[in-house]
């Protein structure tokens, strides 16, 4: 995987996610399409049963839980009086 540019571009999980998840979506999305054009009304069901599963696996993000107290900045910075002047 090293020796091409897409291979180097998805070394790690953090680049490597966003394509993974993207392609699930797509991949989801056109199954949906394609029961919905067979069976519209299951297909319609199927469809909003994906939305109301996305919704419910994002629930943090509406309750404003998505970033972990751990990883956010306290309310007020800390005093720069300390630092040296600049040159």
């Amino acid at each position: 995987m090293t020796k091409t540019e897409i291979g180097l571009a998805l070394r790690s999980a953090d680049r490597a996610t966003p394509v993974v998840i993207l392609g699930l979506a797509m991949l989801l999305g056109a199954g949906v399409t394609a029961v919905m054009r067979r069976l519209p009304r299951l297909g319609l069901i199927g469809g909003l049963l994906t939305v109301a599963l996305v919704l419910w696996a994002n629930a943090p993000l509406f309750e404003g839980e998505s970033v972990i107290p751990q990883f956010s900045q306290p309310a007020s910075l800390p005093g720069t009086s300390n630092l040296p002047p600049p040159t």
